[in-house]
């Protein structure tokens, strides 16, 4: 900095010079006092230019230094980031899975809890298959209240939503005492048959948060986004804007169920999913009217309610 405030003094008192040798050499020399006359004044104004450019060559090295800096910032922070991120799936999926490798009433509420928390699951809570191809159970979790603990409630339904058994999971039952009461609540009306496997909704639930864990975290490629989940069956999901297979970005609108022909549709596709596709299907039109917040409604008509 002394360096350009000495050059641009130095600049300042030659140009003075010029100016004052040119006015001696006045009348004498012409030629060398018009080009004296000239010079002087140049020299004047070069030195606040001298010292402009120095000031903005430092501004500029130092902008350059801090985005430096600052790249070098932000790359430790995505690094971290993305640590976090990782951090937080592993944590998640641990939490998922542990329904499926030790079920207890804390992992399966705290699961919903978390999915539920990080709007990966409606409100309304997720649904999956009870009984495979018959009947349906949708997990909610279900906060502490006044005089009230936190528990897990577990409503049975058919495809179309209707309620067959509600069943409340606390947390002074174990998993062998749960599955005595449940055994017993969807016997007495008939709904479990004898080979009725008691884990399977648990192990579905599990596999399915997982899977949507997954999704949010960019570790699968699917049309979920920032869509919550509201259940599945085999290779579909379902969710707020309509009905997608696991393995790709397609979806169908709930509102387009009954547009097309979608049993053809989707048969001929080159999609693993394809299979089961009937089922999630027929479910889906079930299903769907009795929705509720699946979509906002339109002014005049009344919304869904299940």
């Amino acid at each position: 900095m002394f360096l350009a405030w000495a050059v641009s003094i130095t600049l300042v008192v030659l140009g003075v010079r010029a100016v004052y040798w040119s006015a001696e050499l006045d009348g004498k020399e012409q030629w060398l006092s018009n080009l004296l006359a000239n010079i002087g004044p140049t020299l004047v104004l070069a030195a606040p230019l001298s010292l402009l450019a120095f000031l903005l060559d430092r501004a500029v090295k130092s902008a350059n230094s801090q985005l430096r800096r600052l790249s070098l910032s932000l790359e430790e922070l995505q690094s971290e980031s993305g640590e976090h991120m990782d951090r937080t799936f592993g944590k998640e999926k641990n939490l998922f899975e542990s329904i499926q490798t030790g079920l207890s009433f804390e992992s399966l509420a705290e699961s919903l809890k978390m999915a539920t928390s990080r709007g990966y699951i409606s409100s309304h809570g997720i649904r999956v298959p009870f009984i495979w191809g018959q009947n349906h159970v949708r997990f909610q979790y279900e906060k502490a209240g006044f005089l009230r603990r936190a528990g897990v409630s577990m409503s049975v339904e058919r495809d179309n939503g209707e309620q067959i058994s509600h069943l409340i999971w606390k947390r002074n039952r174990n998993v062998r005492e749960f599955f005595e009461y449940m055994n017993k609540r969807m016997e007495r009306g008939g709904h479990i048959p004898s080979d009725f496997d008691a884990a399977a909704p648990f192990k579905a639930l599990s596999e399915l948060l997982v899977f949507t864990a997954e999704c949010k975290h960019n570790h699968r490629s699917s049309a979920i986004e920032g869509s919550p989940v509201l259940g599945g069956i085999d290779d579909w999901i379902f969710v707020d804007r309509g009905l997608l297979p696991k393995d790709n970005y397609y979806c169908i609108g709930w509102e387009r169920l009954e547009e097309l022909d979608w049993l053809k549709q989707i048969e001929g596709k080159q999609w693993d999913s394809r299979e089961s596709f009937p089922m999630a299907h027929h479910i889906a039109q079930e299903w769907y009217p009795r929705l509720e917040g699946i979509r906002a409604p339109k002014p005049g008509v009344p919304s869904r309610t299940m």
